[in-house]
């Protein structure tokens, strides 16, 4: 046999009434929330630095190219090539 389940309506007067918000809020921060902020301050500290680090490499890379540049000539139809 087939039964649906009928859901009872809620009597709210059943409920004990709800305390005062500013008497009974109290904030605890445990360990895992400051971790957290840890990691997140890591987080951002290591992407700080490899856009440091990429943008040491990029001038690291144009320095090089601007040393090799003396030992390019022209070539016979405008090119570029090394001897």
């Amino acid at each position: 046999m087939i039964s649906a389940i009928i859901p009872r309506p809620v009597n709210s007067a059943s409920f004990p009434p709800l305390p005062p918000k500013a008497a009974n809020t109290e904030f605890k921060y445990d360990w895992s929330y400051i971790v957290a902020w840890v990691g997140v301050a890591a987080a951002l500290c290591s992407a700080i630095l490899f856009s440091l680090a990429a943008v040491c490499i990029k001038n690291d890379r144009e320095r090089e190219e601007a040393m090799n540049m003396q030992y390019l000539m022209p070539g016979e139809n405008g090119s570029y090539r090394s001897e």
